[in-house]
């Protein structure tokens, strides 16, 4: 980057109300004996930001009177918005769709009197904020004696060339299967887009707003179905490409999807696939020793840009260019840092950052790329102070039958605790893990690395 990157000493973005009310700094440093252990079992102080496309608003979830809350910030420090939910409803996730307009999903616990059991129900949400009003997109309509409201709601896509409406995923008639409704954003009527095909459960879209892709389970089997240029769906079974590659999304080409399957080393990667022949035109992501996870978007609709993985932290391998500068840059200006670019305003070419360690359970930074510009905005959890952490590394344990156990050593940072039967020997706290799930990613989860931060201080 031409300008030279610095890192702003204190915020200029959010309101005074913010850090005043949620994220109120600590008073005197602590020594690591003194840090109790419910600062670290507390709820996070600012988690998962996202920023508006103007960069006008920030919204985030902060804890406040020991629970989660979705809170809205202008930039320029305009009243903040506290989201208001029905009690007993919890907001789960949430996205910008425009500039005044963001979509949440509450989840909460539901009997049905149909079902005769307790099930665990989300909505979606559309909030203006030039009203500052919500509106419930799968709510049923009345006029239908047969409609009721689905289990789950989701959104497959947001719409862009018609801003009005969006394509949700509903199962109004509570069969199990899926259609897709696009809903008008001002009013809530629904008119049926995708009408519901046996044993199919989601949909997928192409970079065209056009439904796909439909997959499902029949008899335990995971079944596929792929729409073709003249509009019919045709059974991925007899694809011979579809035996080894599951398509992750579209490119802007319709020909194209991003599908992952097994690399040459044997771990699962991303590649580029030719649909009309079957053929990879290009692998993405390969690594040697870690599976891709997911793939990252620039947002939950646009195309793929990248492929995530996890060693010791979520990683983000971009081939997209524009990301990659990006990264780049990033990383160069926070070197002691996991850096995750978490979104963008596009209309400031702003992007909204993520900073972590085994000691920082996270800053969050903006980045103005247009002034190479990186300005700290609040952290994760403000009572914990990364320079009285621990610090994590990874170890490799021989085993005994010639193979290896792949760990993680947290050293204690105040004096150790000696053992009666060696006195030159600390103390430890081993905690195996069983695995099969999340056996590499000890950070990724804020309790399991209390836990260690928690030992390391007391032995």
């Amino acid at each position: 980057m031409k300008s030279k990157l610095h890192i702003l000493a204190k915020q200029a973005f959010l309101s005074s109300w913010v850090f005043a009310g949620c994220l109120t700094a600590t008073a005197q440093p602590k020594v690591p004996t003194d840090i109790p252990v419910e600062m670290f079992a507390a709820l996070p102080s600012f988690a998962n930001p996202k920023l508006s496309p103007s960069g006008e608003f920030l919204a985030f979830f902060a804890s406040t009177e020991g629970q989660t809350r979705l809170i809205i910030s202008g930039i320029a420090g305009a009243d903040p918005l506290v989201v208001s939910v029905p009690e007993k409803q919890t907001i789960v996730d949430f996205r910008w769709l425009q500039n005044d307009i963001l979509l949440y999903r509450a989840s909460y616990s539901f009997k049905r009197r149909r079902l005769k059991v307790r099930t665990t129900e989300t909505r979606m949400h559309r909030l203006d904020m030039k009203t500052r009003s919500s509106l419930w997109l799968g709510a049923p309509d009345r006029t239908n004696l047969r409609e009721t409201n689905s289990q789950h709601e989701r959104v497959i896509d947001t719409l862009p060339l018609d801003p009005d409406h969006v394509l949700i995923e509903l199962d109004l008639n509570l069969n199990s299967l899926t259609e897709v409704y696009k809903v008008s954003l001002d009013s809530g009527h629904k008119k049926i887009h995708e009408r519901e095909r046996a044993n199919i459960h989601d949909w997928l879209t192409d970079a065209d707003s056009t439904v796909r892709l439909a997959t499902g389970v029949r008899r335990d089997k995971f079944v596929s179905y792929l729409k073709d240029e003249r509009g019919r769906w045709r059974n991925l079974e007899k694809a011979e490409w579809a035996k080894k590659y599951s398509i992750e999304g579209f490119a802007t080409d319709p020909d194209f999807a991003y599908v992952s399957g097994p690399t040459a080393y044997g771990t699962r990667g991303l590649f580029l696939l030719k649909l009309s022949t079957g053929e990879i035109t290009k692998t993405l992501f390969a690594h040697k020793q870690f599976d891709m996870d997911s793939v990252a978007r620039k947002q939950p609709n646009d195309e793929i840009v990248g492929a995530v993985y996890i060693d010791d932290f979520p990683r983000i391998a971009y081939f997209d260019p524009t990301y990659m500068q990006v990264q780049k840059a990033v990383d160069r200006a926070l070197p002691d840092t996991i850096n995750t670019i978490l979104s963008r305003a596009p209309d400031k070419d702003w992007y909204f950052l993520s900073a972590e360690s085994s000691t920082n359970p996270g800053n969050y930074y903006i980045f103005d790329r247009p002034n190479g510009n990186i300005g700290f905005v609040a952290s994760n959890r403000q009572d914990i102070e990364p320079g009285e952490m621990a610090r994590t590394e990874s170890v490799i344990i021989p085993a005994k039958n010639g193979g290896f156990i792949p760990s993680y050593l947290t050293r204690a940072t105040a004096k150790p605790f000696k053992t009666k039967s060696d006195e030159n020997k600390p103390a430890g706290v081993i905690m195996p893990h069983g695995g099969p799930f999340g056996v590499g990613t000890p950070q990724s989860g804020i309790i399991l690395h209390s836990f260690w931060q928690v030992a390391a201080m007391l032995f």
